[in-house]
């Protein structure tokens, strides 16, 4: 689901916000109501996100770097057989 910033621009409360307030909430069907009957406006979506490499993996996990690198599987982990081929 989404969230917003919105603006009571009615004349009335909304959701005990009084006209001019600021509020965050979350996009439902009774907000969208409200934004048809203008009693309050849309400023801003937000979509949480993590910027990329704003985050740590968990300790012992490999780097970023060396997560991606080509790695050979050591002797007899395949699951394909020499014997009867």
């Amino acid at each position: 689901m989404e969230f917003a910033r919105y603006k009571v621009i009615g004349r009335r409360r909304y959701r005990d916000h009084a006209p001019g307030d600021i509020f965050e909430a979350r996009f439902d069907a009774a907000i969208e109501r409200a934004v048809y009957r203008k009693d309050i406006q849309i400023l801003e979506v937000i979509r949480p996100e993590l910027p990329e490499g704003s985050y740590r993996l968990p300790r012992g996990w490999p780097s970023p770097a060396n997560a991606t690198a080509h790695r050979e599987a050591p002797e007899g982990a395949s699951l394909s057989s020499k014997e009867g081929s």
